[in-house]
């Protein structure tokens, strides 16, 4: 089975700080240039050195926190537990749950899953 970046068992976005306008002015779609979570390089590279930089920066004032914060597998069920009820919320769930050791729920996510598998006819 492949992975996918929706099936991390959580997800941390990094965000832009540059003003990137000039690469995203020409977009057509609003929703595209207003996006923080994409940083643009010239093709040329010349602009690489201050890209990086600025994603350094971004996980040291945001990523970093998140990963002590969610390094205690405790920590990252309850708050995979407390998501949107979905087929990927279960398969998450599940794996979790096996993780520990609480067959409890390990049979109740998987049970979760399957039915959320029919019903999308996944």
């Amino acid at each position: 089975m492949a992975n996918y970046y929706y099936q991390c068992h959580i997800q941390k976005s990094l965000n832009c700080i540059l003003d990137q306008s000039k690469y995203t002015n020409h977009l057509d779609n609003p929703a595209e240039r207003e996006r923080k979570d994409i940083w643009w390089i010239e093709s040329d590279g010349s602009n690489v050195e201050e890209v990086i930089a600025d994603i350094k920066q971004s996980f040291l004032n945001d990523g970093l926190k998140w990963f002590k914060e969610y390094q205690d597998i405790n920590t990252a069920f309850t708050e995979i537990e407390n998501g949107h009820d979905s087929y990927n919320k279960f398969f998450k769930a599940s794996y979790f749950a096996e993780h520990l050791n609480d067959k409890d729920k390990l049979l109740r996510y998987t049970q979760l899953m399957e039915q959320e598998r029919k019903r999308i006819g996944f």
